[in-house]
């Protein structure tokens, strides 16, 4: 299945093996990104948002005479006296490309998806064209509140020096991370799946197990991103204090440690490497 559609028709956008969860804007709270791909490399598609499970997800049609074949846009019809379902069938249009957040260092050089919605589009759809670049320079996002309407601000930064070639091979695959955003509304297994993995975390932190002093290995080579000294990435955590954390808190733990991240988005099988990682 093939969610929306290339900004551009004439540009060949490669298939990656990289899956990463679609990131939003933030209420009133200010995001500042690097963009790695030009607008002709964005993906333009329709998003539906379902109230009883919380979660957004594409919309399978492109042109509205598609409408028919998605069930998202069907649910009007079928439910036409629940307001919720009434509401889910709209769509908004949306568009996704990777980026790095830099304001935060937490996140930094980690590449995600981030889905642009249509009020930030042609802003910085302008700047690509005036730049002939999207990655020359960093953006500072805002959302916030206009009298009960979200609405989007832009500061750009000067243009600064950036090696967009350290992030080639770490782009996220689109086409995947929509396909699971689809799946999680419409699959009930995968929500079930997800849910359990919430709850085994609550359970694990609440647990108290013995404590083992982390020593990551210390990586020859720089990654792209300022991963600090070791003494500074030595805690204190339990296994299951481990394994019950997410892909990002993972993530954000193998940046600190200066430990390769694997090319997986298997939480089990990251949280098992950081574990052998720090117990070597």
């Amino acid at each position: 299945m093939q969610f929306g559609v290339k900004t551009t028709e004439d540009v060949d956008v490669p298939v990656r093996s990289n899956v990463a969860y679609i990131r939003y804007f933030p209420k009133d709270g200010t995001y500042t990104l690097r963009f790695l791909e030009g607008y002709d490399q964005w993906i333009a598609y329709y998003e539906h948002y379902s109230e009883e499970f919380r979660c957004s997800y594409p919309c399978t049609a492109v042109a509205p005479e598609d409408c028919k074949d998605c069930p998202g846009c069907q649910l009007a019809d079928k439910y036409p006296n629940e307001p919720s379902k009434v509401k889910e069938a709209r769509r908004g249009k949306k568009f996704l490309v990777n980026a790095i957040r830099t304001d935060d260092p937490d996140s930094e050089g980690y590449v995600n998806l981030y889905k642009i919605p249509g009020g930030l589009k042609e802003s910085l759809e302008l700047n690509w064209h005036r730049d002939g670049s999207m990655s020359k320079r960093e953006y500072n996002i805002l959302r916030y509140d206009n009298g009960g309407r979200v609405a989007y601000a832009i500061d750009k930064e000067d243009p600064s020096s950036f090696d967009l070639s350290l992030y080639a091979d770490k782009l996220a695959d689109k086409q995947a991370a929509l396909m699971d955003a689809y799946e999680y509304r419409w699959n009930p297994s995968k929500r079930a799946a997800a849910q359990e993995a919430r709850e085994n975390r609550k359970a694990a932190a609440s647990v108290e197990t013995k404590k083992f002093e982390m020593k990551p290995k210390v990586q020859e080579e720089d990654p792209p991103f300022d991963k600090g000294s070791v003494d500074e990435a030595e805690q204190l955590l339990s296994q299951e204090e481990i394994r019950a954390m997410t892909i990002d808190q993972l993530t954000v733990w193998f940046r600190r440690a200066g430990v390769p991240i694997p090319d997986t988005s298997d939480q089990k099988v990251l949280a098992e490497t950081l574990i052998s990682a720090f117990s070597d």
